[in-house]
């Protein structure tokens, strides 16, 4: 499986899952922040898999339920953890584009403190 983050357009970013064993390609467009979409490419797959309805066979109960299974995550003592830790990796002033390009690799060093340091790598 891969995952990574990656801009869209200013103020939208997502997360992506990619997997070749399962056939499984997910965009999670960051509506709720990049901090929810890198959350759900981290938990998604092995939800859905745990799924009975997937292990069933039923793949759109499956994935209609692993949707729902992402927000009841979320919102766990342990999700709402891991969101402050994803968020922990960018100081307060960073834009959720900023912190998608740095996410998905796509910009090299540390662009905080001015977006002029955006710099294709």
């Amino acid at each position: 499986m891969g995952s990574g983050s990656l801009g869209t357009t200013p103020g939208q970013t997502s997360a992506v899952i990619s997997s070749s064993t399962s056939g499984l390609f997910c965009v999670f467009d960051g509506h709720g922040g990049i901090e929810v979409a890198e959350f759900c490419s981290r938990h998604f797959e092995a939800a859905l898999k745990a799924n009975p309805h997937y292990q069933a066979l039923n793949y759109e109960l499956a994935l209609q339920e692993t949707f729902l299974r992402m927000d009841e995550m979320l919102m766990t003592p342990e999700g709402k953890a891991e969101i402050q830790e994803i968020n922990k990796q960018f100081p307060a002033n960073v834009s959720q584009l900023e912190k998608a390009l740095v996410a998905s690799g796509n910009i090299k060093g540390k662009p905080y403190s001015n977006s002029a340091y955006l710099t294709p790598s």
